[in-house]
């Protein structure tokens, strides 16, 4: 069994309570559960977050929305990628289409990772690459290091990708006003904010977050007994420990997700090749008595991360118990790493058994 369900709960998201939210007239709604026929059209929206899905829907709001506000507690770093990128474009006309797809995924996992890297050791080179790119898309004399300065390093949070400064050019045309401020409460037409201000509104778009969920909120259980994922380590970013023949397709916090469930599916094939050619039917990670410090699972002080630790399994140490977040590094233990290593393999019906 593969859990491709990511580990967000996108039943229930993260939404604060605000003070006075019943006694606002308009529409309230939050963007995982964002209702059909929904007419924006013409209309006041304030989006309430500056996380990755406020940055996305916020430029297209201002297609139909009369004005659009991005209301935030705190800023988040902003980096800027182009929607086309003509080199990658010529190298996949030059090569064959296989060799094509894998230079250009290649180059662009490397880039991710140069990013995360000069931004975890360099943080003051970073700071000022991303606020210079801020300041020349922005008109000048703009606030930048009111909105657009967090007061934390590049990478402690995650770092949002704006396309072609979609986000900039709307708040340099007038459409998207930037708002920096903590709210105080609701009342009838909109958002009091601790400063004084108010903020009018029509419709107020609760980009809040998520809640981390581990498996896609299944209750697992083995031999009768619960598992709880939050008390077992991960193995190799997918398994879970003394949990047979299921694994948990897990992306990374820094890279693109789809390259880490590449590898959890790569991962996933080579494991059950491995079984059919020798006959196994069941097979599992063990840690055993063996003592395993132990780590944060993301690297990350989100809230959503701060909020939902206890969610998510116990990353060690070492590997391959350690959930890593270096997909260059990852690659390169899947390829040259034992497969079978920590693995505890049988046969159904029979008392045999093998560890690996």
């Amino acid at each position: 069994m593969v859990f491709a369900s990511g580990y967000y709960d996108y039943d229930e998201p993260y939404v604060p309570s605000f003070a006075g939210m019943e006694d606002f007239t308009g529409e309230v709604i939050h963007p995982q559960h964002w209702p059909r026929g929904l007419d924006y059209a013409g209309k006041r929206v304030v989006v309430i977050g500056s996380g990755a899905t406020a940055v996305s829907m916020i430029p297209a709001l201002t297609e139909r929305a009369a004005h659009v506000t991005m209301l935030q507690r705190t800023p988040s770093y902003m980096f800027s990628v182009s929607r086309v990128v003509p080199p990658i474009n010529a190298i996949r006309r030059l090569l064959p289409a296989r060799a094509g797809a894998w230079v250009a995924r290649w180059i662009l996992a490397l880039f991710g990772s140069l990013i995360w890297l000069v931004s975890r050791t360099a943080p003051g080179l970073a700071k000022r690459l991303l606020r210079r790119t801020a300041s020349r898309a922005l008109p000048p004399g703009y606030a930048v290091d009111t909105h657009f300065k967090p007061p934390y390093n590049p990478w402690d949070q995650r770092l949002c990708f704006i396309l072609d400064s979609d986000l900039y050019k709307a708040v340099a045309a007038g459409d998207v006003e930037v708002v920096t401020d903590h709210i105080d409460h609701f009342d009838r037409d909109g958002i009091v904010l601790a400063s004084g201000r108010r903020v009018d509104a029509d419709v107020v778009v609760t980009a809040t977050g998520l809640q981390l969920q581990a498996l896609g909120g299944v209750a697992v259980s083995v031999d009768g007994e619960k598992v709880a994922p939050n008390e077992r380590f991960i193995y190799r970013r997918h398994m879970l420990e003394d949990v047979p023949n299921a694994a948990w397709s897990l992306g990374y916090t820094n890279a693109s997700w789809t390259l880490g469930a590449d590898l959890t599916a790569r991962s996933v094939a080579n494991l059950l090749a491995y079984m059919r050619s020798r006959g196994y039917t069941y097979a599992y990670p063990h840690l055993g008595d063996a003592h395993m410090p132990e780590q944060p699972a993301f690297n990350l002080q989100a809230g959503y991360v701060l909020r939902g630790a206890d969610a998510l399994p116990r990353s060690g140490t070492r590997r391959p118990w350690m959930l890593t977040h270096s997909y260059v590094r990852d690659v390169l233990s899947h390829r040259l790493g034992d497969s079978d290593r920590s693995l505890v393999f049988g046969r159904a019906g029979t008392s045999q058994s093998r560890s690996a």
